[in-house]
């Protein structure tokens, strides 16, 4: 699972490259919005909201009605769908897990965008169904005491933070990416 301590730290984008890069890999990834509140991956695949994960937790859809397929091999979609008060209870209830485990038989990866930590209790909820966590931060938005305030309330639970991907850094900000591709004759 991907997440953020807020929003607007670019776990959607983190999310749909790791997915892309993992299927150019060669690997049967599934990229699932599990932002039920504010979904975005769709939009970056052009894609329609619905149906999607919030039909599943309702079980108002099967798996292959929501499943989309993308122009890239080896990359599904699953997107978040219409969310409402009965798709949260479902959340809260534990129906993610089953369907995870489902998917994960299907699929070599299966990658969730999730909401961000902070602001709802979403992230904690499907975190708990998730093998691992990695957090998104933003250079320049990303703070540090929000940063660990969300990792403290993912692993009160139990939930597995492996690390954090950091973007918006430019490369020559220390120094080593310009040195390093300079031995080999690059220039900027």
């Amino acid at each position: 699972m991907i997440t953020s301590a807020v929003a607007g730290e670019g776990k959607t984008s983190l999310s749909c490259h790791l997915a892309s890069s993992l299927a150019r890999a060669g690997r049967r990834t599934l990229l699932i919005d599990g932002d039920l509140r504010r979904p975005s991956v769709h939009q970056m695949f052009d894609l329609p909201v619905e149906p999607g994960l919030a039909a599943l937790l309702r079980c108002e859809a099967e798996v292959t009605e929501v499943i989309r397929s993308t122009p890239a091999p080896n990359l599904w979609i699953i997107p978040a769908g219409r969310c409402d008060g009965a798709t949260l209870q479902a959340l809260a209830e534990g129906k993610i897990r089953p369907l995870l485990d489902r998917l994960k038989e299907q699929f070599d990866f299966v990658i969730v965008d999730s909401s961000p930590v902070l602001p709802v209790v979403d992230a904690l909820e499907m975190g708990q169904n998730v093998d691992v966590v990695i957090f998104s931060l933003l250079r320049g938005v990303s703070r540090l005491p929000s940063v660990y305030d969300a990792y403290e309330r993912l692993t009160s639970l139990g939930i597995r933070v492996i690390g954090a991907v950091v973007n918006g850094v430019h490369q020559d900000r220390y120094g080593y990416a310009y040195r390093y591709y300079h031995s080999y004759g690059y220039t900027k």
